[in-house]
């Protein structure tokens, strides 16, 4: 499935109290600040039931799409989760890694609610 913060937003409208998690967003062919938005999305149209889950992904296809080095596959998500881990965790975001450009007391909107996105 291409978009599923999209069929999850689409279940969130019919159902109140099921948690909507992603079986697994693959974080190394994805950008980390891309996917807090779309689940902090889900999270405000949920009223607090959305749930990353995210993983390396069992295929490869996505690599060379986006232009990313197969063999640097451990650096990638390895980076790409700890920017990730930072963006739940503080209100500002400062991180410096290979994969994107540095970011210095940035917040990154839309901010969830109420607590931490579940991940």
């Amino acid at each position: 499935m291409s978009a599923p913060e999209v069929v999850l937003a689409a279940i969130a409208a019919r159902t109140g109290r099921i948690r909507l998690g992603s079986a697994v967003t693959v974080l190394s062919s994805d950008d980390p600040i891309r996917v807090f938005q779309r689940f902090s999305t889900l999270d405000a149209l949920s009223n607090g039931r959305a749930e990353a889950i995210l993983g390396r992904g069992s295929f490869i296809e996505s690599f060379p799409l986006f232009g990313y080095d197969l063999p640097k596959y451990e650096e990638l998500f390895e980076d790409k989760l700890d920017l990730f881990s930072e963006i739940v965790s503080n209100e500002l975001v400062n991180y410096s890694g290979e994969w994107r450009a540095p970011l210095e007391d940035q917040r990154i909107y839309p901010p969830i609610a109420e607590g931490r996105l579940k991940t």
